[in-house]
């Protein structure tokens, strides 16, 4: 007995009705390799090879031809079950999404207010939460998407990248340096973020590229979000890592200083997670087509 996602059956079929596996991960919102990976799974559950790749064509074997005569009766089997189960739902017009603080705070509310123009029978509830608590809650099917600043691991979540976040050192307006390295940080006070942030991550990683580890810094405090770190910083406690969106105030009036990393930039990514069974839903789909379509960018000023 073998058992498949009915996913796996979408990625097959729109994989075999578009003709290319980066078409499929396009119209679905999903990476290539996402789309790989499910007709790989395909494959090793059903035990026969479906579809062979040529450059840029796609063959479907022997096998892979009666597959698709089955997966076909199977997706309609699904929609017509969708469409009698949807009867019994009353809240089909609202969309319930969780995000992390800074796409919560500072851009994802504007490309909500663009689509609900443009969607005015769509409703959208945020709710602000920690990476963890979004990933629980799309499992459970509290919410229906999730943007959160750390790459799912779990196989049952779907996951597109859909912004990039930047990040800056952050300084007392008197320190004396406009550049530091990682060797020179070592020296300093440091103030982070707790260990399952984004920004912590994202450290630990460029870090861990150029031969350090965190155990190397003298870090004076830990803190739960950024507001914390900038006033930790202010005080004169450390250095301090921020999204840059978050700080360009405080250097403004010069009440905060930005310091260049000599190892260079800082970025970690944002990532729209969602289960398969919720694009059958038009409201949620529609959602996850026009964030798609849109330059996030255009929603803020400096990326975060």
């Amino acid at each position: 007995m073998f058992y498949f996602h009915l996913f796996s059956l979408k990625a097959f079929l729109t994989v075999v009705e578009l003709g290319s596996f980066s078409k499929a991960a396009q119209r679905l919102f999903v990476t290539q390799p996402a789309i790989s990976a499910q007709i790989k799974t395909l494959e090793r559950l059903l035990g026969v090879k479906l579809i062979i790749r040529k450059h840029n064509s796609i063959n479907l074997t022997e096998a892979g031809q009666k597959f698709y005569l089955y997966a076909q009766r199977m997706e309609k089997i699904y929609e017509e079950l969708i469409t009698d189960i949807g009867h019994y739902q009353t809240n089909r017009k609202t969309i319930v999404i969780g995000s992390s603080l800074i796409p919560g705070k500072y851009w994802l509310p504007k490309i909500i207010c663009a689509f609900s123009k443009e969607n005015p029978e769509i409703k959208i509830r945020l709710e602000i939460k920690t990476n963890n608590e979004i990933i629980k809650q799309v499992l459970s099917g509290k919410l229906d998407l999730g943007i959160i600043s750390v790459m799912p691991r779990n196989h049952k979540i779907l996951y597109r990248q859909i912004a990039c976040c930047e990040l800056t050192l952050i300084a007392p307006p008197d320190y004396p340096k406009e550049e530091v390295s990682l060797k020179d940080l070592t020296k300093e006070y440091f103030v982070m973020r707790e260990e399952d942030s984004g920004s912590t991550i994202c450290f630990r990683n460029l870090c861990k590229n150029h031969g350090f580890d965190l155990d190397r810094f003298r870090i004076s405090v830990i803190l739960n979000c950024n507001e914390s770190i900038k006033s930790a910083v202010k005080e004169g406690n450390g250095i301090g890592i921020v999204p840059k969106c978050t700080v360009l105030d405080e250097c403004k009036k010069s009440t905060l200083k930005m310091v260049k990393l000599k190892e260079g930039e800082l970025r970690h990514y944002r990532y729209l997670i969602y289960l398969p069974s919720k694009l059958d839903f038009p409201t949620i789909r529609n959602f996850c087509e026009f964030i798609n379509q849109i330059d996030i960018k255009n929603f803020y000023k400096t990326q975060g």
